[in-house]
């Protein structure tokens, strides 16, 4: 019999529970009776659990928990549920073993899968453990409920916008005799010159104190970011070394949105499904990291902010 290995993204945490509900163990399938569906994605190494549960009219409601709960609500199309049930059927699911014990060494944490079918307090289970290798029928079932999953994730009725980091801006003072937009994605050496010297001073100061990753440099139309690598504490030890440009565009948050950054609060902004999208397309297009937007004024110790964007509303 061929066996399967699964993807090792199958693994990142996976655990999955699924309940069928009017459905006799001794009879076969019967697609026109209504089921009930609930899985659940939990642990590995991200830190991310999520539950959905699907219900009779394949309504489903989608938890995910990562420092916080966000739940999605969605609405399945009968082709979708239908899917899904086939791939029960597909995978033969009530004849497949009750465990599949791990055969390889895997990293990260990760913990097993656990599938279960129940029909009237009756419950069917089987257990793949990390490293497994269940038969073909098992991955393709797993890969069908991974994509439900994603439509899901895909299509939230909201999401949460929140602003991830603040940045501070700092107008470059070289640029007369070093543009960064000349270096723009490239490096910047450091030779034995006054005008080096004055350049290595200004950014080491900030280095030192650790704040060199939350600044960016505005020079013209572009802001930029810098990281200086330093071989040791003075500007004799770097001579030869460099600091590394990055360049970004001065981006001011779009005011078709109907709010500022400013309203951002601490927890997240909750937009409804329209603007979700909206939003979700303005950043998916701004593909520079990080994707900063001004804050309040592009000025002399003005802020910049990068963002994140979550399908579901928090809890």
């Amino acid at each position: 019999m061929k066996r399967l290995v699964l993807p090792r993204e199958l693994w990142i945490g996976f655990a999955i529970f699924l309940a069928f509900t009017a459905c006799d163990f001794n009879n076969p399938w019967d697609y026109s009776v209504p089921a009930q569906i609930e899985f659940t994605i939990a642990g590995g190494f991200v830190g991310i659990h999520t539950e959905t549960r699907i219900d009779e009219t394949g309504h489903a409601q989608l938890t995910q928990y990562h420092l916080q709960k966000y739940v999605i609500q969605y609405q399945l199309t009968q082709s979708q549920l239908d899917n899904l049930k086939l791939a029960f059927d597909r995978a033969n699911f009530l004849t497949l073993k009750n465990k599949y014990p791990q055969k390889y060494p895997i990293v990260d944490g990760e913990g097993p899968i656990s599938i279960s079918y129940t029909v009237d307090g009756a419950t069917k289970t089987v257990v793949i453990e990390p490293g497994a290798e269940p038969p073909q029928r098992v991955g393709t079932l797993l890969e069908e409920l991974y994509r439900v999953n994603e439509i899901i994730l895909e299509n939230p009725d909201a999401g949460t916008l929140l602003i991830d980091r603040t940045y501070t801006i700092k107008v470059w003072p070289f640029s007369d005799s070093i543009k960064l937009g000349d270096h723009s994605e490239g490096r910047i050496y450091f030779n034995n010159t006054d005008l080096y010297r004055q350049i290595f001073d200004f950014l080491n100061q900030f280095a030192q104190q650790s704040s060199l990753d939350d600044m960016v440099f505005w020079e013209g139309d572009s802001l930029f970011t810098l990281r200086l690598e330093r071989e040791g504490p003075t500007f004799e030890d770097n001579i030869g070394s460099y600091v590394q440009v990055g360049g970004l565009p001065v981006r001011f948050w779009p005011a078709e949105f109907g709010f500022a950054l400013s309203d951002i609060p601490e927890t997240g902004r909750i937009l409804e499904a329209p603007v979700y999208h909206l939003v979700r397309r303005l950043l998916m297009e701004y593909q520079a990291y990080p994707q900063l937007f001004i804050f309040d004024e592009l000025k002399e110790e003005g802020k910049a902010v990068s963002l994140a964007l979550l399908s579901g509303r928090p809890e």
